[in-house]
């Protein structure tokens, strides 16, 4: 199962490592749940994990800093606490944490199709590896639900974080998204910039 996964492992394998695709799922197994490893700037433990109860209250605040605004502005769809909760109870809303919940993400699935959600990271702490990380656990999390495929709406500035993983841009956008989600945001039919990706999972 997807346990507790340390951020700055995965610039560190990285760097002595030749990896494509992000790190291998051989190599992700190696790391041990409970180990303690050092974060790449500020020497301070960081982690990925499964979200609980009580980290909807953050994950909600963050989102809808980031949200999808009338003005072009934003770069999530905002999601409702109700919406998170069941995402929390279902095991597939996830955080990065250092000394609190700095960045997030989710796997939904809806219409036989798996989405990977919702992942920012506070921008003061971009650039540190968070990002990379959450995308990795997404990835891990939607094989691990028995998905062959990963899609994933992302802005301009965060292709080369989601491309370094694996992900390829495709067109058209799946038509459930486009029902299920894009016919509510503001910027859907003014101004949407996402591009639309897809990862093969490995194993799957």
């Amino acid at each position: 199962m997807t346990g507790e996964w340390y951020a700055p492992v995965y610039h560190r394998l990285k760097s002595v490592v030749s990896v494509e695709h992000g790190i291998p799922n051989a190599l992700l197994h190696l790391l041990p749940e409970g180990s303690s490893f050092q974060g790449i700037q500020d020497h301070k433990e960081a982690f990925i994990r499964k979200a609980g109860d009580g980290d909807v209250t953050a994950i909600h605040e963050l989102i809808q800093q980031h949200r999808f605004k009338a003005d072009g502005s934003g770069q999530l769809i905002p999601v409702n606490k109700t919406t998170l909760y069941a995402l929390a109870e279902a095991g597939k809303l996830f955080v990065a944490e250092h000394g609190g919940v700095i960045g997030c993400g989710s796997v939904i699935s809806y219409d036989g199709i798996a989405e990977l959600r919702s992942v920012v990271v506070a921008p003061e702490n971009q650039k540190r590896g968070y990002g990379n990380a959450l995308i990795e656990y997404g990835k891990r999390l939607a094989a691990e639900l028995g998905y062959s495929e990963l899609y994933a709406l992302v802005n301009p500035e965060a292709l080369p974080a989601f491309r370094s993983s694996g992900f390829s841009v495709v067109s058209p956008r799946p038509l459930q998204k486009i029902e299920r989600d894009c016919v509510q945001c503001p910027l859907y039919k003014n101004g949407c910039r996402e591009k639309t990706l897809v990862c093969r999972l490995e194993g799957r």
